[in-house]
């Protein structure tokens, strides 16, 4: 009878200590978790990585977040610093129309309080030849007080500076002062274009002088005829009055004449009406006559509008002697001073 078959065992297998099954699954279970372990680590280091990166750019965004906004607000300022800036130039440009309005009404005019206040600013232009007993007259003002510097006219300095002794009297004090130097217009040619010229006094005079202010352009420009203004000169009718009360080589009697007036027309230079940047002659009734010429033209605000240089009006005899009264006078702008004052070198 032949024997059945045994079973293989696993030890006729394998060489060594037989393995039963449970330890097989045992080791499989534990290979498996070692394997599970491996997996476990790789998507912890993973996530690790993922997390890492994501941070980072979370912090890229932030950082580019912050420079948006930190954008937007200068950007802000900025705006709200030109908007600023637009509204101050609009309360300007109203404060000078109203200011411009209410010069040319005259409701406000102190020309008392003006003629006072500027008499100082005011000079007697004086040339003297005693041997011919000639005398040159012409009237002056202070436009810079620091530099000692005076406007007037060009045909006033030429004249004066022509006679053998040339003096600059100022009113209110009587006190003479020597010139040191005199500019005239670069466009002036005998009788032809803007008749202005620039004096400077001696270094004597420095402290001693006020300054008359001259009107903005913005200002000079709105001038329209019909708007009430004021004159400080010296008459030349009154010449032997200013010299004859002489004292301590003073003449207190150099004391201007004061005049209202109306402007009556604004035109170029050659007398036909032009756009307001050219209007630079003043027609105005404020009387005029010998030793006016370069005398100030005030308007309501006491602000200088513009210098006096000619006049038409006619002569007659009187007691006191020959008068002469132009009932029309000339005057050129003002911003024809400031103009040559920038360009003289002094």
């Amino acid at each position: 009878m032949e024997q059945p078959d045994k079973p293989t065992s696993v030890s006729t297998m394998m060489p060594g200590r037989p393995i039963g099954r449970g330890t097989l699954q045992m080791l499989l279970l534990s290979e498996r978790s070692r394997s599970s372990r491996r997996l476990l680590l790789v998507s912890a280091l993973f996530l690790v990585v993922c997390g890492v990166l994501a941070w980072l750019l979370w912090r890229q965004g932030s950082a580019q977040g912050d420079s948006l906004a930190e954008l937007e607000r200068l950007q802000g300022q900025l705006h709200a610093q030109e908007q600023a800036a637009a509204d101050a130039g609009e309360l300007r440009s109203k404060l000078a129309a109203l200011e411009a309005k209410l010069a040319a009404s005259g409701a406000t005019a102190d020309w008392p309080g003006m003629a006072k206040r500027d008499e100082r600013g005011l000079f007697l232009c004086l040339g003297i030849d005693a041997k011919s007993k000639q005398v040159a007259l012409g009237t002056a003002f202070v436009v810079d007080a620091d530099k000692r510097i005076l406007v007037t006219n060009a045909h006033v300095a030429l004249e004066v500076t022509r006679m053998p002794v040339t003096r600059f009297v100022q009113a209110g004090t009587g006190e003479p002062f020597a010139m040191e130097a005199v500019s005239v217009h670069p466009r002036w040619n005998d009788g032809k274009g803007p008749d202005l010229a620039l004096v400077r006094l001696k270094p004597e005079a420095a402290g001693k002088l006020t300054a008359l202010e001259l009107q903005p352009a913005e200002q000079l420009r709105g001038l329209k005829a019909g708007t009430q203004v004021g004159s400080l000169g010296f008459p030349g009718e009154l010449a032997a009055r200013y010299l004859s009360a002489a004292a301590d080589d003073r003449l207190p009697g150099v004391v201007p004449t004061f005049k209202t007036g109306w402007i009556g027309r604004i035109t170029g230079p050659d007398g036909v009406p032009a756009e307001a940047a050219a209007a630079r002659l003043i027609q105005h009734s404020a009387s005029l006559s010998k030793g006016t010429s370069g005398s100030p033209l005030f308007d309501a605000s006491g602000k200088v509008v513009a210098v006096s240089f000619a006049g038409i009006g006619s002569r007659t005899s009187a007691a006191a002697g020959d008068m002469s009264s132009a009932q029309i006078g000339f005057a050129i702008r003002a911003d024809e001073v400031r103009e040559l004052l920038a360009s003289t070198a002094w």
